[in-house]
């Protein structure tokens, strides 16, 4: 970002994930420190983990001038009274939720109380880990959605989202960089008014299923397989080299006390 002369110019966004409350300050330095950014615009308390002592500490950030916003999040449609709670409670600036043509469960109550109090709303998981879209384009696109001016399906549920009046914006995860263009072409031309994100909604619910055999084990994973690597990695970091420090010392200890192995007769 650096060379780009980007760090400057775009939104950092970041999550506190780690279960000590005490460490939080640390990590999210960590993580600045590798973004070479000056501060982060956000940072959100990763699926309400320790929410009760990360939560002051970065509003304490946010008064310190070291983060510009602070916030929480949740994926998969858990723990919604907990976010409710909290939005109600606490005064944060983002919320993070699970929102798509399928996933509405938030239209009742968590989007209409962001309106009210003012707190932006990130989306994630608009594609459902790709599978909504693998079904999707099993159908052409209908004509209707010339209307919003898109192109392909992932233009159109992306545009679904981001026109619910509560949402800030949406964050779909890819690694292809066609599909990074693809998606930020939503951003560009009108959006669908409420009759046409009906429509959406209606075309989404009667798309044709994959056949059985296209689906991949990621599918009927309950997260996305980078959920369950998550653990591993963190405590790889947190006490990788101690576990190497310790093996050498018991491989050192087991040659002591075993002493010099007698030859053989």
């Amino acid at each position: 970002m650096r060379q780009a002369a980007l760090p400057e110019r775009i939104f950092s966004a970041d999550k506190v994930w780690i279960s000590s409350g005490a460490q939080g300050r640390e990590q999210i330095e960590r993580s600045r420190r590798k973004w070479q950014v000056r501060r982060f615009d956000l940072v959100q308390v990763h699926n309400l983990l320790n929410w009760q002592e990360h939560l002051p500490t970065l509003f304490a950030l946010k008064a310190e001038g070291r983060i510009r916003y602070a916030g929480i999040s949740t994926s998969e449609g858990r723990r919604h009274r907990d976010i409710e709670q909290l939005m109600r409670s606490q005064p944060i600036d983002f919320v993070q939720i699970t929102y798509n043509p399928l996933d509405r469960e938030v239209e009742a109550r968590i989007l209409p109380l962001a309106q009210e109090r003012g707190i932006a709303v990130i989306v994630n998981r608009p594609f459902h880990e790709g599978a909504l879209l693998r079904d999707l384009v099993r159908q052409p696109l209908p004509p209707w959605v010339a209307e919003f001016d898109r192109t392909s399906w992932a233009q159109v549920v992306l545009k679904f989202m981001v026109a619910h009046p509560a949402v800030t914006c949406a964050i779909p995860a890819t690694s292809r960089v066609a599909h990074v263009r693809e998606n930020m072409d939503a951003a560009y031309g009108r959006l669908p008014d409420a009759a046409l994100r009906q429509r959406i909604v209606a075309a989404v619910e009667r798309r044709p299923m994959s056949e059985w055999w296209t689906y991949t084990l990621a599918d009927f994973l309950m997260f996305s397989p980078r959920i369950y690597w998550r653990p591993f990695e963190l405590y790889i970091v947190a006490i990788g080299p101690a576990q190497f420090v310790g093996a050498a010392f018991g491989l050192a200890a087991r040659g002591v006390r075993g002493g010099t192995p007698a030859a053989p007769r």
